[in-house]
């Protein structure tokens, strides 16, 4: 398996990256909030369009519970608060993967 991060893309250019690369996608590491047009829930919306298996993680520095009640992870998509250590990080990402977060 190859693993490719794309560092803080912006909305456009993780569109773009979506739009060139989804085949090699199989997991959206995306912060909730988004400082460009659309909202991290907006772009794994946008991508799960063309692919509704895709594995969801949303990090964001406020809880879930602030977010709203009616925020992803009741759809089985993960959630990591900030901030996090790395090593913490990439476990969460195999447990996604793997399926057994």
């Amino acid at each position: 398996m190859v693993t490719t991060f794309f560092l803080r893309p912006t909305d456009a250019e993780a569109l773009e990256i979506w739009a060139t690369r989804r085949h090699e996608i199989d997991l959206l590491l995306t912060d909730v909030v988004m400082p460009e047009s659309i909202s991290g829930r907006e772009l794994a919306h946008t991508v799960m369009i063309d692919k509704p298996d895709l594995k969801i993680i949303f990090t964001s520095g406020y809880s879930a519970e602030l977010i709203g009640p009616e925020f992803e992870r009741g759809k089985g998509h993960g959630f990591l608060v900030k901030p996090y250590l790395t090593d913490h990080l990439v476990k969460f990402v195999n447990a996604e993967l793997a399926g057994t977060r």
